[in-house]
């Protein structure tokens, strides 16, 4: 019984993390800035999560052109390097929807990031 019941606890807790996550990514689509940086403060593990079809939330502001998200994202040191369900980055992504400020930040700090 204390097994089922630690299953589904962890179901649960699973579920609202998902349901989290899927609220940032609106946020962040919607320009929230302010919420979704608070949500992230809140909850520091949600800067890597994927949703459903992989995007993280770097990829999302980088879609997007949500300069203040990735500044922010770059600041929490995030991974550049996660790829989305297309197999595509944060960069690619920015790249593809002509943000070139986004490209800009994103190349300069994956440049200090490789550097030795």
């Amino acid at each position: 019984m204390k097994v089922i019941v630690y299953f589904v606890l962890a179901i649960l807790f699973s579920l609202s993390t998902f349901a989290t996550a899927s609220n940032l990514g609106d946020l962040i689509w919607e320009g929230k800035n302010s919420e979704a940086i608070q949500m992230m403060n809140k909850s520091p593990e949600l800067v890597n999560t994927q949703n459903s079809i992989g995007y993280t939330p770097l990829h999302l502001a980088s879609m997007v052109g949500n300069k203040k998200i990735v500044l922010f994202l770059v600041d929490k040191g995030v991974n550049f390097n996660a790829t989305d369900g297309e197999g595509y980055s944060p960069l690619v992504r920015a790249k593809v929807n002509r943000h070139q400020e986004i490209v800009d930040i994103l190349v300069k700090h994956v440049a200090k990031a490789v550097k030795p």
